[in-house]
């Protein structure tokens, strides 16, 4: 008589080691900008890394927790924000508020989750629901955070630079002072004649 099946895949044969697996997949991590280095390619690798995350971070609470929670962008937003906002306000790399953004997404997590982990099945997911619109409705309209435009980040020749380095402060572009005429172009006077361009030093 077969044997019964077991539960969490105890039955399922192994080919390779899960050891094996993450060191592959680190390896292939690594490769894959050293490969790949257009643009296009690029952003398919951002895009992959945040959605693996994404989906990493709803399994601990819809695959162990048994809850179905649809209010993930609240603390995703709030890692991808926090850095930029500290590089935009006060210059800091964008690297060394990484450890603020983790504390207050925790704690974000921590005072949402205090209320609404004693609700159950589709009252939850409402609930995260709700919180999620009235943190976005909130953020849309503040200005300090960028309100619906967002914020700038690096610019991409120089991310790597930049991502470690704090902001370098703009200078508005010098321009020519109202009172000058520039050289070489007639100008109008107030009573709408025309007045002929300043002649050089240099011509007698």
């Amino acid at each position: 008589m077969a044997a019964a099946a077991r539960i969490d895949g105890q039955g399922v044969s192994k080919t390779l080691p899960m050891r094996l697996v993450i060191v592959l997949l680190a390896a292939a991590l690594l490769v894959y900008p050293l490969v790949f280095s257009g643009a296009f390619y690029r952003d398919i690798g951002v895009t992959f890394l945040l959605a693996a995350i994404s989906a990493s971070a709803w399994n601990i609470v819809g695959g162990y927790a048994g809850q179905v929670s649809v209010g993930h962008s609240m603390f995703f937003g709030l890692g991808a924000y926090i850095p930029l906002l500290f590089y935009t306000h006060w210059a800091w790399p964008p690297m060394a508020a990484i450890p603020i953004a983790v504390a207050l997404a925790i704690g974000l997590s921590l005072l949402i989750g205090m209320p609404t982990f004693r609700l159950t099945g589709h009252y939850f997911s409402m609930a995260t629901i709700a919180v999620a619109e009235l943190i976005r409705i909130f953020t849309g309209t503040w200005d300090f955070v960028g309100a619906a435009i967002g914020l700038q980040g690096p610019e991409l020749d120089e991310m790597i630079i930049q991502l470690l380095s704090p902001a370098k402060d703009k200078k508005p572009s010098e321009t020519d002072d109202a009172g000058k005429k520039p050289a070489g172009k007639d100008l109008k006077s107030e009573n709408g004649e025309q007045e002929p361009a300043e002649k050089s030093t240099d011509e007698k």
